[in-house]
């Protein structure tokens, strides 16, 4: 929505997490976007986002990802 999408706008560059619902999974401005996975719920981390944003993650909480955005190669 435009109004989730100005409030992630606004924050930008802040050092505030940001986590999502949104069915989009290439959508660029959450930190962590959850997802459903069958019967359970999972997530997705934006890792570029996160360092953008001054955010470090776990590595146990990128391991527990679905997937990881921005990783570059690296292992969790």
């Amino acid at each position: 929505s435009a109004q989730l999408r100005n409030a992630l706008r606004a924050v930008a560059g802040s050092p505030v997490l940001t986590v999502s619902d949104m069915p989009d999974a290439t959508q660029p401005e959450a930190v962590i976007n959850l997802i459903a996975v069958d019967t359970r719920l999972g997530f997705q981390v934006n890792l570029e986002l996160a360092e953008a944003s001054g955010l470090q993650v776990s590595s146990k909480l990128l391991g527990l990802a679905k997937t990881v955005r921005g990783n570059q190669g690296k292992r969790p």
